[in-house]
């Protein structure tokens, strides 16, 4: 806010102080007093047009207050519509609300979007980040966890089924096609973790649809960053470039798989292309 007002005082200073200096003398009798005139107006008019700006945010963030408040009344009396509504009309007039971005996606996990409400947390965590508000950020964050944990929980069986399945090294054709059976039975967008990317991976890899496991993959390996062994993942993608005919990426991704527990797979793959293994 700062630069942005000194580049409007600026603007406004060369604007409005050349047309008072042409109408009051040429250039070579502009004296002292009709510079000092020009300066003060252009900066009554900066200060006043900054004083709008502020009046005018500070109006737009009681509104979305007031809507926060009303909303989280609705939320009390169980009135999860009423109250979708309300943050959304506070949403609307200041998106970069913290409380109505919350409240939205609260108000939507009660009425079982949970997808919806998970995309709503993630932006709530975002805006409090953005805030510095820390306490913002862990209550979204808790409250995504929660919903994703509750979903995992029900699809456990489901994704054990999967992983007996897969269990071979390399699993069958066959178990890739039953394991991607299984896998759109519990296809959600609220679930799609590490685990859920990369069990995907794996059973189109075996069913050699190997543009699809690349992709799955690609995303198992941008969400890993926090863990110690990621080899598993870059694995899995290099089974899909080879299976691509992409030796070179290939190769690269065997590299990486060799840092972790899946290092001797990664090197039977590069020794069955014919890369010298140390």
């Amino acid at each position: 806010m700062p630069r942005l007002l000194a580049s409007a005082a600026l603007l406004a200073l060369s604007a409005l102080a050349a047309p008072v200096i042409a109408q009051t003398a040429t250039p070579d009798t502009v004296d002292a007093d009709t510079v000092t005139a020009a300066v003060d107006s252009a900066a009554a008019a900066v200060t006043a047009a900054r004083r709008d700006s502020i009046e005018a945010i500070l109006a737009l963030r009681a509104r979305a207050q007031a809507s926060y408040e009303e909303g989280s009344e609705l939320l009390q009396a169980e009135d999860y519509e009423g109250a979708l509504i309300r943050f959304d009309d506070g949403i609307a007039v200041f998106p970069e609300s913290v409380g109505n971005t919350y409240g939205r996606a609260f108000a939507l996990a009660q009425l079982g979007r949970d997808e919806d409400a998970v995309a709503g947390f993630l932006r709530a965590a975002e805006l409090g980040e953005v805030a510095g508000d820390t306490a913002a950020v862990r209550l979204a964050n808790t409250s995504r966890e929660g919903i994703v944990s509750r979903r995992l929980a029900a699809v456990g069986p489901v994704y054990d089924q999967v992983d007996a399945l897969m269990v071979d090294v390399p699993p069958t054709s066959e178990a890739g096609t039953q394991a991607l059976a299984l896998l759109e039975s519990v296809d959600d967008q609220a679930l799609r973790d590490i685990g859920y990317h990369y069990r995907w991976s794996r059973a189109l890899n075996a069913a050699e649809r190997f543009a699809d496991a690349a992709e799955h993959a690609e995303h198992a390996i941008d969400l890993s960053t926090h863990e110690a062994d990621r080899s598993a993942y870059y694995y899995e993608f290099g089974v899909s470039l080879r299976g691509m005919g992409q030796a070179g990426p290939a190769r690269d991704a065997f590299e990486q798989a060799r840092t972790g527990a899946w290092a001797a797979w990664a090197d039977y793959q590069l020794a069955s292309m014919g890369t010298p293994v140390d």
